[in-house]
């Protein structure tokens, strides 16, 4: 035992009793791991990263009534986060070529697995007059680029995080092709 840890023990054992000097210890360690908790919590916040856009599948277009119809599709994502979670809203804009020609909310939760593939149910309505005006440019240029843009919201245990998301994917005129082959 060293001089100063002895005068210490020596100074509390005579002036506060034993009792305080163990109660001066448990604050310690208490402080201590305190500190590493909160670490350890801070360390397991860290922000969400975007969902990996996988594909599209079960593409059908229905209720065609009045210059629109609506498109169902199964949009396929992998979770690259090592954690698991809800998607509680999307809202994100669809353009083709460049041109916004419908906007997609999310109006259920979503459950999503850690590092999984997760499916999305998309119905979204289409204008005709603006599919028409794309498939002209799609006569002319043989291929259509799709992107969407927007945000999602992830739940993560009590904490919510607005992420946003951005996708691109180009169709040539063969993949457009078969495509619009597997639309029922």
């Amino acid at each position: 035992m060293s001089i100063k840890r002895y005068f210490t023990w020596f100074i509390f054992n005579d002036l506060f009793g034993n009792q305080e000097l163990d109660c001066i210890m448990n604050c310690k360690i208490k402080v201590i791991l305190l500190t590493l908790g909160g670490c350890l919590f801070l360390a397991s916040c860290a922000r969400p990263l975007q969902p990996e856009y996988a594909g599209l599948k079960e593409i059908h277009i229905s209720r065609i009534s009045g210059g629109e119809a609506t498109v169902y599709a199964k949009v396929d994502f992998y979770n690259p986060n090592n954690f698991s979670g809800r998607i509680t809203s999307a809202d994100i804009s669809l353009m083709l070529n460049d041109k916004v020609f419908t906007h997609y909310k999310l109006d259920s939760t979503i459950l999503i697995g850690k590092l999984s593939n997760f499916e999305v149910p998309v119905a979204v309505p289409i204008r005709l007059q603006d599919l028409a005006g794309n498939a002209l440019l799609y006569l002319l240029k043989k291929n259509l680029s799709l992107r969407a843009e927007g945000f999602i919201r992830i739940k993560k245990s009590l904490f919510g995080y607005r992420i946003p998301v951005e996708y691109n994917e180009s169709f040539s005129s063969s993949q457009l092709d078969s495509l619009i082959g597997s639309i029922r």
